[in-house]
């Protein structure tokens, strides 16, 4: 798996098979600054986030799997909505909490697991939905936090980002899914923007949803390209 910068600079490929290689991708995906919010997620050619069958697994690649892995490593909290831990397999970053929002605190076939280090998993819910959290994960041990909920009832994210940065969470992740990217974009949260474009067209869920938002400018920090057509952007908010 070879894997080439091109922006902000063009170099020899590295090997991600190699030690070398991976501590590199690591460097590349630094964060800026002591704190960060970041977004990572992929898409199609088209602006979509999932394939056929509704999961973003089907649009990735094993390139992009270690890209994730990158970037996660130097997460202290990875945070994801109910939809995509019920939808998909959302593995345990290793050495970072996990944090579930879900505004009824619906997680039934969920496939969440037990750290293997002991980090902790989080659900942030509103205090209706915590009940019916507790119920579904009776087996793994999490801790619930109540979250006041917007107009909509659903926990909103700049209380999420509050309460973890109060415990001492200084880079986090938002992975998705488009419902919950959406909410932090809308919130003008995101300090990166960390996005995978997968070459293909067509496929399920808009990358941010469904309706119109304002357009926001990016401004490239670096750009990946492999050699199966996938890139790998970091982009900040114009001005930030």
């Amino acid at each position: 798996m070879l894997l080439r910068r091109v922006l902000p600079t063009t170099e020899g490929p590295i090997a991600l098979d190699t030690n070398e290689g991976r501590e590199q991708l690591a460097e590349w995906y630094r964060p800026h600054g002591d704190a960060s919010m970041r977004l990572m997620m992929i898409a199609t050619l088209d602006g979509r986030a999932a394939g056929g069958d509704g999961v973003s697994d089907s649009v990735s690649s094993p390139v992009d799997r270690r890209v994730l892995q990158a970037v996660r490593g130097h997460a202290d909290a990875v945070i994801v909505g109910a939809g995509t831990v019920r939808r998909e397999s959302v593995g345990r970053p290793p050495g970072a909490a996990l944090v579930v929002v879900t505004a009824t605190g619906t997680l039934d076939g969920h496939r969440l697991r037990e750290s293997d280090d002991g980090s902790p998993l989080i659900i942030m819910t509103t205090p209706d939905g915590a009940e019916r959290a507790r119920a579904a994960l009776t087996r793994i041990p999490h801790e619930i936090v109540t979250v006041t909920g917007d107009d909509a009832g659903r926990p909103t994210v700049d209380a999420v980002v509050g309460i973890l940065r109060r415990r001492g969470y200084a880079h986090l992740v938002c992975e998705g899914g488009p419902t919950l990217a959406a909410q932090f974009v809308d919130a003008a949260l995101i300090d990166e923007y960390c996005l995978t474009t997968a070459p293909a067209l067509g496929g399920a869920q808009p990358l941010l949803g469904e309706g119109d938002r304002p357009l926001t400018h990016l401004e490239p920090r670096q750009l990946l390209v492999d050699d199966a057509g996938f890139s790998y952007g970091r982009w900040r908010p114009a001005g930030r």
